[in-house]
């Protein structure tokens, strides 16, 4: 009897660790789908909210909306994005999931990424890259 216990402990607990992980990979997704939506849209003071204060820190909210509307000018209008990768590691403590695009703009096909760190329950973006070249980045290593 005391085994069924366990088992059912076991699989309770595995369960619940399982559930917490997919809500954190959701959570950071989300933040990816509306960092896209804000592009669309052409809306980049919304987009620059997204942003983790160290991120802004790094780069100056004015570096970021030059840079932005300078890809949006050279690429063309946003037509459609996929997630096509997760990875996610702690670093100093802080969970920080980097999500891979392929991204389709009027002017062609890029691969970008997005860093997304969680302080405490808040997810924000951490670092952009939309190219091998041209990148807003900002990293914790």
């Amino acid at each position: 009897m005391r085994r069924i216990y366990f088992l059912f402990l076991c699989l309770i607990l595995g369960i619940s660790i399982t559930v917490f992980f997919f809500s954190s990979v959701s959570l950071s997704g989300d933040q990816g789908d509306s960092f896209y939506t804000c592009m669309k849209n052409d809306n980049y003071d919304e987009l620059i909210c997204l942003l983790d204060k160290e991120a802004l820190k790094e780069i100056s909210k004015e570096s970021w909306l030059k840079m932005l509307q300078s890809k949006s000018n050279e690429l063309g209008d946003l037509l459609s994005y996929k997630n096509i990768g997760l990875h996610t590691e702690t670093v100093n403590g802080l969970r920080i999931s980097r999500l891979d695009y392929i991204v389709i703009y009027s002017n062609g096909m890029r691969n970008e990424k997005i860093e997304v760190i969680k302080r405490n329950f808040d997810f924000k973006i951490l670092s952009y890259q939309f190219n091998d070249t041209d990148s807003l980045m900002y990293s914790m290593k």
